[in-house]
C-alpha cells in the first residue's frame, strides 16, 4: 500500500496539478498565515504550475481546515478553491468571504459534482472512508487527514478503489519531519 498511500502534500498538489518542484519547508508545512504569506511568493525553490490549477473541494470546514489548510493553499498561484462542504452556515459564509469559494453547501454529494481534481477530507474520522469514497467515486484525487480511516478494512477498500482509478489517496503526516521527530529517529537509531 506504500505505492498508494502519499505521506507528502507536495504530492497531492503535483498529481491534482501537474508537476510542482521544491520542498515544503522539510516537508512539514507551517500551519500560519504569516509563513504562508512569507514563503509561498517568495521561495527560489518552488516553481508552480502556469498552465494549470488544482480545482479543490474540502469536505468539512473544522478548525484544522479553516486554520491550517485553506490559508495556505489560497495563496498558492497553482490552486483554485472551489467548494467547501460543512454543517455550519455561519462557517461556510466566512470561508466563502475569507477564502474565494465559489460553492459552500451543507451536503459532500453536491460539491462532488462539480469538476474538482482533488477534495481535502477533514470531516470527523468516522465519516471519513464515506467521504473519501464518494471522492474518489467522483474522479478526484484524496487527502483524508489522519486517522485515514477507522478500520482497515475500510482503509483497503480506499486504496483498491484509487488503485484500480489511478487516483491518489494522501495521508499528511509531516510531523516525523519537525526536528523533534529527525532527532528522535536518529537517538533511536531507526
Amino acid at each position: 500500500y506504500k505505492d498508494w498511500i502519499s505521506i507528502k502534500r507536495r504530492g497531492f498538489l503535483a498529481r491534482a496539478c501537474g508537476p510542482v518542484t521544491g520542498r515544503l519547508n522539510s516537508g512539514c508545512m507551517q500551519h500560519t498565515e504569516r509563513f504562508a504569506e512569507s514563503t509561498v511568493d517568495k521561495s527560489p525553490r518552488r516553481v508552480f504550475s502556469k498552465t494549470r490549477k488544482a480545482r479543490l473541494g474540502f469536505i468539512g470546514a473544522g478548525w484544522w481546515s479553516t486554520t491550517y489548510y485553506m490559508p495556505l493553499l489560497r495563496r498558492r498561484p497553482d490552486v483554485d478553491l472551489v467548494a467547501v462542504c460543512g454543517l455550519d452556515e455561519a462557517v461556510l459564509r466566512r470561508c466563502q468571504r475569507d477564502f474565494g469559494f465559489a460553492l459552500t453547501t451543507p451536503d459532500y454529494h453536491q460539491l462532488l459534482q462539480g469538476r474538482l481534481n482533488g477534495v481535502i477530507v477533514g470531516s470527523p474520522h468516522s465519516l471519513h472512508a464515506d467521504h473519501a469514497l464518494a471522492a474518489l467515486h467522483a474522479g478526484c484525487h484524496v487527502m483524508v487527514e489522519k486517522a485515514l480511516t477507522t478500520s482497515a478494512k475500510a482503509a483497503r477498500q480506499l486504496v483498491a478503489l484509487a488503485k484500480e482509478r489511478g487516483l491518489h489517496v494522501v495521508v499528511p503526516c509531516g510531523w516525523q519531519y519537525r526536528p523533534i521527530g529527525t532527532k528522535s529517529l536518529s537517538v533511536n537509531n531507526y
